[in-house]
């Protein structure tokens, strides 16, 4: 597995302080390393942006191009569009760590960076939870105009409890105002 992750290696060692730029290819060679379901097929060019400077780099990746989704509601399979933006950045300083989701500490000496997993990442997180093959869309928006659950209190049902109100209870409510006293 590591030795198909290389071709999404950097090697930043040797890179100077200016502005780099590398492109990727995201197959279904790809999707296969992670043995996930989620996406097993697409086509995704990538390309990122490296500014390199003393103390930090900077990475930005852009992803555009196309995964396969299996429909959550007629299980039919569709390509959903993939284009985003994203930055990265690593620190270099005296020991590894993530600091945040986008902000890493790497030493001087770190050979170089795999982008591997921040690809996949970038894309399972684009992905909506709700997958629908592009024919349920129009239903989907129209759907989501109808109230299906409201907290507030129905007129017509307070009415309908004062007309099936028992005259008893008001008696016994009366026996036991003047019980209190």
């Amino acid at each position: 597995m590591e030795r198909e992750l290389r071709k999404y290696d950097i090697a930043i060692r040797q890179l100077d302080n200016q502005l780099y730029e590398f492109r990727f290819e995201i197959d279904e060679e790809f999707f296969s390393i992670f043995q996930q379901d989620l996406v097993k097929k697409g086509k995704v060019d990538s390309l990122v942006k490296i500014d390199k400077h003393e103390t930090f780099m900077d990475i930005k990746v852009q992803l555009q191009g196309v995964v396969e989704l299996i429909c959550d509601r007629s299980l039919e399979k569709f390509n959903f569009p993939i284009e985003l933006e994203k930055e990265v950045f690593f620190k270099f300083g005296p020991e590894p760590k993530e600091l945040s989701d986008e902000v890493f500490v790497i030493t001087k000496d770190t050979p170089g960076i795999n982008l591997a997993q921040f690809f996949y990442e970038f894309i399972a997180l684009s992905i909506p939870i709700k997958k629908l093959h592009p024919k349920f869309q129009s239903t989907q928006d129209e759907s989501e105009n109808h109230l299906v659950y409201s907290s507030q209190t129905d007129n017509s049902f307070a009415e309908t409890e004062k007309e099936n109100f028992d005259p008893r209870w008001e008696e016994l409510k009366k026996l036991k105002g003047s019980s209190n006293k």
